[in-house]
This record gives C-alpha cells, structure tokens and sequence, in this order.
C-alpha cells in the first residue's frame, strides 16, 4: 500500500488498510471465560452469549484452594452430567456443579468455596442440532460453530473400524473423544502427531503412543474422524467428540521444538492468546493450561488439566502471552524441553481488529 492510496488523515490506520478483514473480531461471541469467586453455595455469572440459545462446551477448575477435580459439561449430554480431565472414570450426574438460564451461569454447591476459572466454548444453534450421517456411524447430536471452527458431536461406538462426521468446513487439527458410559481414559487426535497411528491422553502425562486401533491409521479429513476398534474413541456406548480447527486471529494448533533455554522460541499467532496448552509428544510430561485471566508476563501461572491441582506459580520466567502469540522464556522442561511439542490456543484477539472489547466496553 503507498500513502498516496491512503485517505487524508488515515496513516494512523495504516495497518488496517493492509490486513484482511478478520473472521472474528470480537472472540467473546464464541469463547467466553471468566474467573468467579464463588460462595460455595450459589454464585450467578453472566456469560456473553446466550447458553439457551447455542450449544456449548463448559470446562470448570478451581484456581484457588485445595485439590479438586476438572469438569467437562456440555449442552448435548446436558448440563447435570459431567466427565473429569482429571480421572478416567465415567461420566457423573450431579445437578449442583452448574446450572444455566440465558446468559447467566451459576456455580453451585458441589463446588467450594473457590475461585473457579469457567470457561464456555458456542458451538451452533440449539436449534440446528442434528445428526450428522456423513460417515459409517450416523451421530446422536452434532452441533457445528464454523465461524469459531468448533463442533461437538455424540455418537454411540461400534467396538469396529468406522468413521464418524464431524461437519467442521475444514479438516478437524484437534479432537477430543470420552466414552462418557465407561471407565475410559480420554483420547486425542492433534495435527502436530506424527501421522493417523499415534494418539495422547489428556488426563496422562504419556508421551505420543502409536496404536494401528486407535484412528484406524487414518487422520481426520475434512468430512470425518476416523476410528479404530479400540475402546479409547469407539466403546461401544455413548461416546463424546470435540473438534477444533484453526482460524486465523482465533484460534491455532500446531506443533513446535523446544531449545532448552531461556531465549526460547517464538509462537507467532497473529492474535492476542486467549488460552495456550501444550504439552511435549516425545517423554512423559504435563500438560501446561495458561489463560489470560491469571497470567502475568515475567511469572508463570498455571494449570495442569490432567491434575487435581489450583493454580501453580513459577517466578522463572517462563513463557510470555503477548499480542501476536507466545514467547518462551526459561529452560523448564515442560515448558521448553529440547523436544518436540504439540500446542493448543484459542480465544485470541486478532491484531487487525479494532481492538476493542465491545462486550466489556474497554480497550485491551
């Protein structure tokens, strides 16, 4: 762009004139979290979009006090019914974690007295949940949010080779799949794996494992997620799915190689991180959760979502979230080891947009 090209008055905005419009602008129409200080008994919130109306994905942990388990709601299954990042055990229907009526949320008594961080993936329209029959095994429920590139699916597994739609508009670079009637570890697809034979555990620390059973050596395609004989994504029962992929200035997954040491490498994402995960493919190490809402440039604040554990907190500079992605600061080697890791963010703001919260009315 030359300056004679652009208005009189306007190279204030110059940067505007040369990126693309983005998808999103405002990431809360789509992710929504909030850090509550709840009572132990009833705490009301208010999410910025509305849960009635959309499908959604709650994850819930606690930041302050002691040890407590992770919980995964979502509007498909209901939002009495729970499963834990933190356990392999089935899902639990318990009617005082969570209760949902428009915008607000409210915390109940199954928790404690606590901060919880509260986080709210939309998929679609309630309205527009369907069963998906793109693959072998027709879906219970898909609901498809393909501005945010986030669909939840229910399927009951076969024990046999199969796929499954998932109805995302582009190829899926992060699953999750719950048999939610079992005692079964969760599983994951990431597009940073080595090809369609490996798989890891959330609720584990275990490096990539390769298993032909597990995604029937297959990778997920633009139409569906392929899946093996084994227990893991196929029991056959009631299986949950989230998928994710990519979109620019909201959300990245990808992969990269640690270097050890302080002057670690450079996440370039284009967006301002709402949440980062990772975790190393090559040895048995943590799953880092850092969020926006108690991170602090300089310090590591941080969860592990395969653990019991409130917030931890390092003073050895580890990672920096800044306005174009992630940089990383120290040696630690589940931060910066000399492997190679896979990486999760969503919830970004986009550096073209206009920079603005509308939602809570403030610059960021």
């Amino acid at each position: 762009v030359h300056a004679s090209s652009i208005p009189t008055g306007a190279n204030d905005r110059m940067v505007s004139y040369q990126l693309p419009t983005p998808a999103i602008i405002n990431p809360e129409e789509h992710f929504h979290s909030v850090v509550v200080t709840h009572n132990g008994t009833s705490t009301a919130s208010t999410c910025t979009f509305n849960l009635d109306t959309y499908e959604w994905l709650a994850i819930i942990k606690n930041t302050t006090g002691a040890v407590e388990k992770w919980y995964w709601i979502d509007s498909l299954r209901g939002v009495t019914k729970y499963w834990s990042s933190t356990d392999s055990s089935a899902q639990t229907t318990d009617s005082n974690v969570l209760t949902v009526s428009g915008t607000t949320f409210t915390l109940g008594s199954t928790l404690g007295a606590k901060n919880y961080l509260v986080e709210f993936h939309r998929a679609g329209l309630a309205s527009a949940t369907a069963s998906n029959t793109v693959g072998t095994i027709n879906t219970a429920a898909t609901s498809v949010n393909t501005t945010s590139g986030f669909a939840i699916g229910q399927y009951e597994g076969t024990g046999a080779n199969a796929t499954v739609g998932h109805g995302l508009s582009s190829t899926p670079e992060f699953t999750i799949h719950k048999g939610v009637d079992n005692a079964e570890n969760s599983v994951s697809w990431h597009t940073g794996l080595t090809d369609g034979t490996y798989y890891v555990q959330i609720n584990t620390t275990l490096a990539q494992n390769a298993a032909a059973t597990i995604w029937n050596s297959t990778a997920p395609s633009s139409t569906v997620i392929s899946l093996g004989s084994h227990a893991l994504a196929n029991v056959a029962s009631t299986n949950m799915s989230y998928a994710w992929h990519s979109v620019e200035g909201y959300s990245s997954f990808g992969a990269y190689e640690g270097n050890g040491n302080a002057d670690g490498p450079f996440l370039n994402m284009s967006m301002d991180t709402g949440m980062f995960l990772m975790k190393s493919i090559d040895a048995a190490r943590a799953w880092m959760y850092q969020h926006k809402e108690f991170q602090v440039n300089g310090e590591s604040n941080y969860l592990l979502i395969y653990a019991t554990n409130s917030l931890l907190s390092t003073s050895t500079r580890e990672i920096d979230m800044v306005s174009t992605g992630v940089k990383f600061r120290g040696a630690d080697g589940n931060l910066n080891h000399a492997e190679t890791n896979i990486y999760m963010a969503w919830g970004g703001r986009p550096i073209q947009g206009n920079g603005k919260d509308t939602s809570q009315g403030r610059a960021r």
